[in-house]
């Protein structure tokens, strides 16, 4: 790639015997073309915008194979993260009737798909979010998501599918269909997550039964829902 012509001092000591190859930043044996990278603002900032945080910078890397090695290895760690999506879903009842609502995301906040909908029942708290998994559930699979995990803010439910085929309460049936089709993703899993991380989820559940609508979206989310999305990247 033409480092061999780039000026270390490794480079000039090799043409001028008198010359020395030592580097003048941490007083290496042998200054190589890492570490000029080490001291320069902008191969810092070019690899924090690429969201390495200039890590790569910061080990040591005898020659640039070991640093494109070190490299290719984060974007591979990368790209498994983002072949793995996250579902907020949540549920609640008002007026005989259950509303759900699910948003999926990818790990950098970018949103993916998600929809809200109703039906009409009167339930309790567990059965409501356990709705609201099984709905987006059917949604995982009409897009055929292979890898997703399904956050949710109720202790309660995310303890019950964790315990799997270990619940016994009158529920446990449910969970165990639940289970049957999770085992039909690559990776799924189920975790309780902070009330104030839902706030989308907790929005458009309440908006379906309010509106008595139901709704299925992909990238180009609904506006009613913009201001929430942009406040979750943020924070």
């Amino acid at each position: 790639m033409g480092h061999e012509l780039l000026p270390t001092n490794a480079k000039i000591s090799s043409i001028r015997q008198s010359f020395i190859s030592d580097c003048p930043r941490c007083g290496a044996s042998v200054e190589t073309l890492i570490h000029p990278f080490k001291d320069c603002s902008t191969a810092r900032a070019t690899l924090t915008t690429g969201g390495l945080n200039g890590r790569l910078l910061d080990k040591d890397h005898l020659c640039c194979t070991n640093w494109i090695e070190d490299f290719m290895h984060l974007l591979d760690k990368k790209e498994s993260l983002s072949e793995i999506v996250k579902l907020n879903f949540d549920a609640t009842v008002s007026k005989n009737k259950i509303g759900f609502g699910v948003i999926i995301r990818d790990f950098d906040g970018f949103v993916h798909s998600g929809g809200w909908g109703f039906k009409d029942e009167d339930t309790t708290v567990d059965w409501e979010k356990l709705y609201a998994l099984e709905e987006s559930l059917k949604i995982t699979r009409s897009l055929n998501i292979p890898n997703a995990i399904f956050e949710t803010d109720c202790t309660s439910l995310a303890n019950k599918v964790k315990k799997g085929r270990e619940d016994i309460t009158i529920i446990r049936y449910q969970i165990k269909e639940i289970l049957k089709t999770m085992e039909m993703c690559n990776n799924a899993a189920v975790n309780w997550i902070n009330r104030s991380c839902n706030k989308v989820a907790d929005f458009i559940c309440k908006y379906a039964i309010i509106n008595d609508c139901t709704l299925v979206f992909g990238m180009d989310y609904p506006k009613e829902i913009h201001d929430l999305v942009i406040d979750d990247f943020i924070n």
